[in-house]
């Protein structure tokens, strides 16, 4: 088995875990409501406060309610709001990356933007903007989107100028072609990729700080739940029943551990691919081969001359340092009758001229 079936093999198999818990957490979120939603809103106030059971395997809430199907609920309502607070963020973050890289007029606000932005923690800026846009789901996705605008501007602004840089932008913009062209037909597609990397990344990134707004109750408000506000009502009774707590925050924890190795496992991918492959690529060139017999030969070429003089052929050492060189196959033709040189490996070295 060769080096390369090794490596993606390894890649592969790095990756098994996490894309399993990916599939996991996806069938959760489309189907858990369905199997799972009837136990989790039915209220059962003989059984309230309960610990763990058989029955309830994570205890219940203050009205009944089973916690481990509320938790398994819950998937669908934190996983959505975080891949929507993600994209909220990539498209704004990208389109000020864009316009700090390829616009002279606006490019230098929008990287002082940046800047100013990126000084601040991310949790921080989704708190503030939490209560500026609202207390809620829609607030809330807003406020973690605006927190990852900046890191997104800043990810897009290094890759576009590197990007402009190019021969065929240059040569784009020579030839007339307006910056929406020359941004979706040369820029965009070669961004894309370390872009959609990063926010996968950033999608675990937004389930830690969807919950954590949640918990704060900035987040989502009853009746509806995810996990950050699972965690904030059972906190009270963690010494009690700490089912309650330790569901939704195990939850947590896997959610964002899972998108975080997603991604770190994608980007190996992607950096075997283009590194070792231009390797394997180097190791298949074969050897230089002779020149064709009907090739003209070049004027730097470093082959011994050979000289025919009647019967008898001698070698004429060339200005290059003596090493081991292919005679052509031309010099194989003598010009006498019965002479000949024989093809193969020569040692290019001076001789002294013949007596004849």
């Amino acid at each position: 088995m060769s080096a390369s079936t090794n490596r993606h093999l390894r890649l592969l198999l790095g990756g098994g875990a996490p894309l399993l818990l990916l599939l996991l957490f996806v069938f959760l979120s489309i189907f858990a409501p369905t199997i799972w939603g009837d136990a989790a809103s039915a209220s059962n106030v003989a059984e309230a406060n309960d610990g763990i059971s058989a029955a309830h395997l994570m205890g219940t809430d203050d009205l009944g309610r089973d916690i481990l199907a509320r938790t398994l609920v819950a998937t669908r309502q934190s996983l959505v709001l975080a891949v929507l607070a993600t994209l909220v963020g990539g498209c704004v973050g990208v389109a000020i990356g864009l316009v700090s890289a390829m616009s002279r007029r606006l490019g230098r606000a929008a990287g002082a933007l940046i800047n100013v932005l990126l000084a601040f923690p991310a949790l921080l800026l989704a708190i503030f903007f939490a209560v500026l846009f609202g207390i809620g789901s829609v607030g809330s996705v807003l406020a973690v989107g605006a927190s990852f605008a900046p890191g997104f501007a800043r990810i897009t602004q290094t890759l576009t100028a590197s990007v402009v840089a190019k021969e065929y932008v240059e040569a784009s913009r020579v030839l007339g072609k307006r910056p929406l062209y020359v941004t979706f037909r040369h820029v965009l597609p070669n961004i894309g990729e370390p872009v959609i990397l990063y926010a996968m990344i950033h999608i675990g990134t937004a389930v830690l700080a969807l919950s954590g707004l949640s918990f704060l109750g900035l987040g989502v408000q009853p009746p509806v739940f995810d996990w950050g506000r699972l965690l904030a009502d059972g906190l009270t009774r963690i010494y009690v029943t700490p089912g309650v707590a330790v569901a939704p925050a195990i939850a947590i924890v896997l959610a964002g551990l899972t998108f975080n190795l997603v991604g770190e496992w994608l980007s190996d991918v992607v950096a075997g691919r283009d590194s070792p492959s231009g390797a394997l690529r180097r190791d298949r060139i074969p050897a230089a081969a002779a020149p064709a017999a009907d090739e003209p030969e070049p004027p730097a070429a470093r082959w011994s001359t050979c000289v025919t003089s009647g019967s008898s052929t001698r070698r004429a050492a060339v200005a290059s340092p003596a090493r081991s060189v292919t005679c052509p196959s031309r010099c194989a033709r003598a010009s006498g009758s019965g002479s000949s040189v024989s093809r193969g490996r020569a040692r290019a070295r001076p001789h002294p001229p013949s007596r004849s």
